[in-house]
């Protein structure tokens, strides 16, 4: 039974954790592209295709760094730092295969806010949930 509760918590934490994801992108695209018109950068739908790498990506790497195991067998110095290697080595994963890609119109400052924004939201909701 309880093996089970925890399956279907963990479904949840990785909905939750994915639409955070979402949401901190287009926010930072927000914050970084608020004042600006649309010529000169990149739309929103350029940063969205990144999704199709970051979506999987995360999950990998929230995985690896045990961010779904239950509650119960970790603390919270090592789940905080755990979400804080998963999102720079995410960042650093996507940014260097944009780079391999020639991709390199990407605004830095957009993934410097996604990364605070979704460290923060994710931070938040560990604390919450």
């Amino acid at each position: 039974m309880i093996r089970e509760n925890q399956k279907i918590l963990n479904r949840i934490q990785i909905a939750i954790d994915l639409t955070i994801l979402v949401l901190a992108l287009l926010l930072a695209y927000y914050f970084r592209f608020n004042n600006y018109p649309a010529e000169g950068h990149l739309t929103l739908r350029y940063y969205l295709n990144t999704l199709y790498l970051l979506i999987p990506l995360y999950f990998l790497l929230y995985s690896f760094f045990e961010l779904y195991e239950p509650k119960r067998r970790k603390d919270i110095v090592r789940e905080l730092t755990g979400i804080v290697q998963a999102n720079v080595l995410g960042m650093l994963v996507l940014m260097s295969a944009l780079f391999f890609i020639k991709e390199i119109n990407y605004s830095r400052l957009v993934f410097f806010y996604f990364i605070l924004l979704n460290c923060t939201l994710l931070i938040v909701e560990r604390f919450v949930v």
